[in-house]
C-alpha cells in the first residue's frame, strides 16, 4: 500500500496525460468518421464521474487524489481564474469536503477550463453555420461544408451533455452563495453560472424536441408520403401535382438533414424503441442525480458513498445493456 501511495513522478505524469489523450483520440476518430458518437459522450460522463468522486466526504488516498487530478485535467488551463483577486477565505464553499479542501464557490474558478472548451466549439459551430447559411437544405447532408457543420455542432452539444455533472455541481455552489458579489469578477461568475446552466437546459430541451420529430418519422416507409400524393393525383392539375411532389421532396430532405445533424445522441444504439433512442437523456438524468447525491449527503459519508456506488453500477449496467 505504501508503494502504491508513493507513486513515481513518471507514473503520475502518465495518469495525468491519460484523460485528455483518450478524449483527443475519441475526438479524432469521430471527426474522421464524420460524427460525434454517443460513445464519446459516455466517455466524457465516465471521466466526469471519476473526477467528481473527489467531492465525496471521505478520506482520499494520495493515489486517488492523483487520479482525480488526472481525470479533471484539461489541455486548456483555467486562465479565467487568474483574474480572481478576492481573498481566498471569503469564497470557500462552507459545506463538507468542499470546506475541508478549500474549494472556491465561484463558478469561473471551477469551470473556467470547461467553459473555454465549450466556447471554442461554439465559435467553430457559429463559423460553420455562417458558411452553410446559403446552402440549400437538400445539399447540406451531402456537401463537405454540411458534414463539417453537423460535426462541429455535435462537438459543441455533446461536450455540453457530457459535462453536465461539473456544470451542475459548480452552478449549484455558485447559486447557493448569492452573497458573493464583491467585485466585477464575482458578479460575472454568478451571471455565467446562471447563463451557462440555463443554456444547457435549453439545449437539452431543444434537442429533445428535434429527436422526437426524428423518432416519429424514422420508422415510416419512405414512400408513405409519396403514395398519399399519388392516390389523389388523378384529381390534381399538372402544376398542383408538381408542387405537391416538390413539397414531399423538401420534407424528406429536411428530415434527412435533421437526422444527420442530431445523430450524435442516438447513432450508436438501437433506435427501434423509444427507451433506446432517447438513451442520451438517461445519461443526463444520471448526471443530475449523481451530483445531487454528492452535494446533499455531505454530512452522511457512508450513505453518500453507498448511493453513488449503486448509481454508478446501475449506470454501467444500463450502458452495457443498451450497447448490447
Amino acid at each position: 500500500m505504501t508503494d502504491l501511495v508513493n507513486i513515481s513522478k513518471t507514473v503520475k505524469r502518465a495518469i495525468t496525460a491519460a484523460s485528455p489523450a483518450t478524449s483527443t483520440s475519441f475526438t479524432i476518430a469521430n471527426a474522421v468518421s464524420g460524427s460525434f458518437s454517443l460513445n464519446m459522450m459516455m466517455s466524457l460522463v465516465a471521466t466526469e464521474s471519476l473526477a467528481n468522486m473527489q467531492y465525496l466526504n471521505i478520506n482520499h488516498s494520495n493515489i486517488a487524489a492523483s487520479i482525480y487530478e488526472a481525470m479533471s485535467s484539461s489541455y486548456i488551463p483555467n486562465w479565467i481564474a487568474s483574474f480572481n483577486d478576492i481573498d481566498r477565505e471569503l469564497v470557500i464553499f462552507p459545506w463538507g469536503i468542499f470546506e475541508t479542501n478549500q474549494i472556491s464557490s465561484l463558478f469561473l474558478d471551477n469551470f473556467g477550463d470547461g467553459l473555454t472548451e465549450i466556447m471554442v466549439y461554439l465559435g467553430l459551430y457559429l463559423f460553420m453555420a455562417g458558411v452553410t447559411y446559403s446552402i440549400h437544405i437538400g445539399r447540406l447532408g451531402e456537401s463537405l461544408a454540411g458534414r463539417l457543420y453537423a460535426t462541429v455542432f455535435s462537438f459543441f452539444a455533446a461536450n455540453f451533455f457530457g459535462k453536465v455533472q461539473s456544470l451542475l455541481l459548480f452552478s449549484i455552489m455558485q447559486i447557493l452563495r448569492m452573497g458573493l458579489l464583491f467585485d466585477s469578477y464575482s458578479i460575472m461568475s454568478l451571471l455565467f453560472g446562471y447563463f451557462t446552466s440555463s443554456f444547457a437546459i435549453g439545449l437539452l430541451v431543444f434537442c429533445f424536441f428535434k429527436l422526437q420529430v426524428i423518432f416519429k418519422n424514422k420508422n415510416k416507409p419512405d414512400s408513405k408520403t409519396e403514395t398519399g400524393v399519388s392516390e389523389g393525383s388523378t384529381m390534381m392539375s399538372q402544376s398542383t401535382k408538381a408542387e405537391a411532389s416538390e413539397n414531399v421532396s423538401k420534407t424528406n430532405h429536411q428530415l434527412q438533414w435533421l437526422e444527420k445533424k442530431y445523430e450524435f445522441p442516438f447513432d450508436d444504439y438501437k433506435d427501434a424503441q423509444k427507451i433506446h433512442f432517447f438513451f442520451a437523456y438517461y445519461l443526463t438524468a444520471f448526471n443530475a442525480i449523481y451530483i445531487l447525491l454528492i452535494v446533499s449527503l455531505q454530512t452522511i459519508p457512508v450513505l453518500q458513498c453507498f448511493s453513488i456506488t449503486l448509481g454508478v453500477d446501475f449506470h454501467h449496467f444500463s450502458s452495457d445493456n443498451q450497447a448490447f
